[in-house]
């Protein structure tokens, strides 16, 4: 969420019970959109077979599962440098380049979706011919949606993006009721007419905000030559998210699950991380809620006053201020994650047998729980130095968590489900260790990497 969404919260809401209704809009505003889909989802499968042991309702569920890979790994490196370059124009007075920037994005995902998923679907699967089509033209309307999100978030327009993803979810289960199917097709045909919903809202919205009409300029193209690391750390932030469940797939000599001829899940490990990440939603509203607002204020007072030329002492001063609040942020969103994970793990003890959760799964849950704990803290100190515009260091951090994440994988794999999410878990670890010493030595370098590493005439003189 927003600082200026968090602060307009804030002035509303004084009391203890006001906080609370702050606190849980929060969690709807981050989390929702992907709560809602996950609900849609589980509402299409439930009427097609409510006794969920059909070989259509697999294939459905595949599919889904890989068009959020694709669409998340095409969309995001295509989309962060765009939405960075409409963030300097919108922080500058010129909300001009929104539409343009985001049909140019829109374009680039159409592309590689055609050249790299059409054929994955068209010659590596079994599916029929429409199930193909519908695969196909799902994961395009995915990857707008990634990329349209964005774009509203750049707004502080979340409010906007929960609201399409409400109506999208709700048409979703609409259609199911009008026009009902049991097969892969007609399930993935009614999941797109949501996401044809959702992207129609937010496109609508996006062309509320824009003052002009589409233009598509040169400087948005370069801003991929600007801003590559943006695109670079959006590719490997969901490599490493993703990584460890694709070895899974088709590495793992026991709980597979094949489909289509190649679309291999893992539904034991798949289920058991999903509902670690869940868990870390209360984390993400702490951090939107009460980290985000104060950053912003505390850097927004740092750059007037480098803007009105203050004295060393007064810098230095807000410097130090920044660095101990940014290094106490993370380790109270650390702690607050251990909280959490504790919390889960005891309801978990207590609820298993009434979900029908077998002990190989609680084993991998606590590793789940415990790695998202630590790559969450990682992903926040990294969201800590690309407010700062410390890419590089963001960069290794993840390049880090990707390559620890498929090694340390591989190397528990041969050991069993008792062992399996413990790769997770220490890449994890090992990404949230690496970050914090990265903040802990780049942040008294603060004013110089303002003045010399991210200025701007420098970078072009050289």
């Amino acid at each position: 969420m927003g600082a200026a969404a968090a602060v307009s919260i804030k002035s509303r809401t004084s009391s203890l019970s006001g906080l609370a209704g702050a606190c849980g809009y929060t969690v709807f505003l981050v989390a929702g959109p992907w709560i809602l889909i996950v609900f849609a989802i589980a509402g299409l499968s439930y009427g097609a077979c409510p006794t969920d042991d059909c070989a259509s309702l697999d294939v459905f569920r595949s599919v889904v599962i890989y068009n959020f890979l694709f669409s998340l790994m095409l969309a995001g490196p295509i989309c962060l440098p765009l939405v960075r370059l409409v963030s300097d124009d919108i922080f500058s007075g010129n909300n001009s380049s929104i539409l343009g920037a985001y049909t140019l994005g829109l374009m680039m995902v159409s592309l590689l979706c055609c050249a790299l998923v059409g054929p994955f679907y068209a010659l590596l699967t079994e599916m029929t011919g429409p199930e193909k089509i519908a695969a196909i033209q799902n994961v395009l309307l995915m990857s707008a949606t990634w990329l349209a999100a964005p774009f509203l978030g750049v707004l502080l327009d979340h409010r906007s993006v929960s609201i399409a993803f409400l109506l999208g979810a709700g048409l979703m289960l609409a259609v199911a009721q009008v026009l009902p199917g049991k097969d892969p097709a007609a399930l993935l045909n009614d999941f797109s007419i949501g996401m044809i919903a959702i992207n129609a809202c937010m496109l609508w919205r996006l062309s509320q905000a824009s003052s002009a009409p589409i233009r598509i300029e040169r400087r948005m193209i370069g801003a991929y030559r600007r801003y590559w690391q943006l695109a670079l750390f959006s590719l490997i932030y969901f490599l490493g998210i993703w990584v460890d469940n694709v070895i899974m797939w088709f590495g793992s000599p026991i709980g597979v699950s094949r489909v289509a001829g190649i679309l291999a899940t893992m539904p034991d490990y798949d289920s058991m991380m999903f509902w670690a990440q869940l868990a870390t939603i209360p984390l993400l509203a702490l951090f939107t809620l009460g980290v985000e607002t104060r950053l912003y204020e505390m850097n927004r007072q740092f750059q007037l006053s480098l803007a009105r030329h203050a004295s060393r002492r007064e810098i230095e001063s807000r410097i130090t201020a920044l660095s101990r609040f940014v290094i106490r942020s993370i380790v109270l969103l650390f702690v607050a994650s251990i909280v959490i994970v504790i919390l889960v793990m005891l309801a978990s003890f207590w609820g298993m047998d009434r979900v029908g959760l077998s002990g190989r799964q609680m084993a991998m849950l606590r590793a789940g729980l415990f790695g998202v704990a630590c790559h969450t803290t990682a992903m926040f100190c990294c969201v800590f130095m690309m407010f700062f515009d410390m890419r590089r260091a963001a960069l290794i951090v993840m390049l880090t968590f990707f390559v620890a994440n498929a090694v340390l994988t591989l190397a528990f794999l041969p050991l069993g489900f008792a062992y399996f999410g413990y790769g997770n878990l220490l890449a994890g670890a090992l990404a949230l260790m690496l970050g914090f010493l990265l903040l802990v030595k780049e942040l008294p370098w603060l004013c110089y990497h303002t003045f010399v590493t991210n200025n701007v005439s420098l970078q072009r003189s050289s």
